[in-house]
């Protein structure tokens, strides 16, 4: 049997984030026919970015019990000699995040592994957005991700956007690069699940699930909705879910405008995928670094409407390809925002229109491109 080894700093629900959320979709859909163990760090509860969410946490401890996952301490993460024994049993490595993966990738490189790394995207970009700091943190992040990507032979992206910024960062041979296709879990939504959210339907519904951090934009599109006139800002009511350093800034401009901006904290999976049937459009306003951005088609194939900003990356491309340009917006622009909300569609036809360009991004057809295209491995 054929051995993986995910290696990645964080998986959901032990911490929220896009990527997390992609390690754990991978360990939930990969074919049992392969033998696939995960390397990540245990759950800090003092974490800003800690992911409550039951039904999530239920299932990863049926992988603990099993083996398959391996948790770390946060020291422990920098010493790969504590994993040396599941990385020299592994055929393949996939290297999801660039701490730990700098050191599995040298260890997995001198036990002749083969390795492929997913660039979600520059750290150091990220860290410098947060800090506004490019000192000795930023030049190391740096380095780890140019070792990561040198020692991978396979590098793989969420988006072309995503590909162009690592090759312009760090240097990466178009030759190493996959675009991996996006993709969806489109089975039944409960949509009877309690809410303990009271959603208007006079009221055009809008919802922001993302990380509260300095490259989201979540601030500035609030700030930018609270600028609109009094007759646009009544047709609206907006629901923020998620965590992360810029809470309190929207917690505090959300309690200034409580009839149109609610801020629900976080949410379980479920409760979001329900909340996307209620809702009529998701908004995500992403200022940069942004590899694709999953809620899009969360959104979609709940029959939510999307809207993203032009700094979406890999997210404004899929938009405007699948629903037009009309439904982007330059964060910083009260009159492209505004005509971008004007876009809004509601009604069940419309919804079934977005279900169905769901439909063609499914979680099958991802996990079949990591074993047949990555892996070169074929499931019967």
């Amino acid at each position: 049997m054929k051995k993986i080894l995910i290696i990645g700093d964080y998986c959901y629900p032990n911490y929220a984030g896009g990527s997390s959320k992609h390690v754990y979709d991978l360990m939930k859909n990969f074919p049992s026919e392969l033998e696939l163990k995960l390397i990540t760090r245990a759950k800090d509860r003092t974490s800003r970015y800690v992911a409550d969410d039951n039904d999530a946490e239920d299932e990863y401890r049926q992988w603990k019990q099993k083996g398959r996952v391996k948790e770390l301490g946060y020291l422990s993460i920098m010493n790969p000699f504590l994993y040396a024994k599941e990385i020299w049993m592994a055929t393949y490595l996939i290297v999801e995040h660039p701490v730990m993966g700098f050191w599995g990738s040298i260890l997995g490189r001198l036990m002749g592994k083969k390795i492929i790394y997913h660039y979600h995207g520059p750290i150091h970009k990220e860290y410098l957005l947060m800090t506004g700091k490019k000192g000795i943190v930023y030049k190391l992040l740096w380095l780890l991700q140019k070792v990561t990507s040198y020692l991978s032979q396979k590098i793989i992206f969420h988006s072309d956007y995503m590909c162009d910024l690592a090759c312009l960062e760090h240097g990466i041979c178009c030759h190493k690069c996959t675009i991996l296709p996006p993709y969806i879990d489109v089975s039944q939504t409960d949509d009877n699940i309690h809410l303990p959210w009271e959603i208007n339907p006079q009221k055009i519904n809008i919802l922001i699930p993302r990380r509260l951090t300095a490259r989201t934009g979540v601030v500035e599109f609030l700030e930018q909705f609270n600028s609109l006139k009094e007759e646009v800002q009544v047709k609206y009511e907006i629901f923020i879910t998620g965590v992360g350093e810029l809470k309190d800034s929207v917690e505090r401009i959300a309690a200034n405008n409580p009839q149109r901006i609610h801020y629900l904290g976080f949410i379980s999976y479920k409760q979001l995928q329900c909340l996307y049937t209620k809702i009529d459009s998701v908004v995500v306003p992403t200022l940069n670094l942004e590899g694709f951005g999953y809620i899009i088609l969360e959104a979609l194939a709940c029959g939510s409407g999307v809207l993203v900003s032009k700094t979406c990356g890999g997210g404004f491309d899929f938009v405007s390809r699948h629903l037009g340009s009309q439904y982007t917006f330059d964060v910083r622009s009260l009159d492209e925002i505004e005509k971008a909300l004007e876009q809004i569609k509601t009604g069940s036809e419309v919804r079934e229109h977005y279900k169905n360009i769901a439909k063609q991004f499914s979680t099958s057809n991802m996990i079949r491109f990591y074993t047949e295209k990555l892996l070169e491995i074929k499931i019967q």
